[in-house]
């Protein structure tokens, strides 16, 4: 089974005390025994099991975000808002954007314990392709949260328009379209 960092769980967590207790009593309601421990204990450094770790932000985004039409987007650009603390945030204004995805492909492997992540940029192209490759069994809605997850690094260069596609075309070659003005 696939592990990630328990990084975007304890982010959840957070994000719960933010949002009051009514919202984290419904959303623990929908979880069994082993994913409420996990909920509870999960430290942002510890390997957890990927597949808990999906359904928990596929729970909690649309009880966090209500009334956005892709809360799991919303959370991941929070999510990488709150990784990327605010001295970094700030130097990452004078970073370009092929650089960013770049380092954000080097570093998967240090979060993810599956797949190869590579972002290709294009000379002259307000254009980044993310790609992670050998990982059929990502989920779908881990997969959406990387939408915002890189939307949300990819504006804090300070671009405008930014844009992130999802294509799932091939499942041992997922990718993210991500292009800004």
């Amino acid at each position: 089974m696939p592990n990630c960092k328990g990084t975007g769980i304890f982010f959840l967590r957070s994000l719960f005390k933010q949002s009051g207790q009514e919202k984290e009593q419904q959303f623990l309601a929908g979880l069994s025994g082993e994913e409420s421990d996990l909920y509870h204990n999960a430290s942002p450094v510890a390997m957890v099991p990927l597949e808990i770790a999906t359904k928990l932000y596929a729970l909690a985004a649309p009880l966090l975000f209500p009334g956005e039409s892709r809360p799991l987007v919303q959370f991941g650009e929070l999510a990488a808002r709150n990784n990327i603390k605010s001295f970094h945030q700030f130097l990452l204004r004078f970073t370009d954007i092929p650089f960013i995805t770049s380092q954000a492909a080097k570093i998967w492997s240090l979060h993810n314990d599956q797949g190869v992540a590579k972002a290709e940029s294009f000379k002259d192209e307000k254009r980044v392709v993310f790609t992670i490759r050998n990982f059929p069994g990502l989920p779908a809605p881990y997969r959406e949260m990387l939408c915002g997850y890189t939307a949300g690094l990819v504006k804090m260069s300070g671009a405008k328009m930014v844009a992130v596609r999802h294509s799932d075309s091939d499942p041992m070659a997922w990718q993210w379209i991500i292009t800004w003005q």
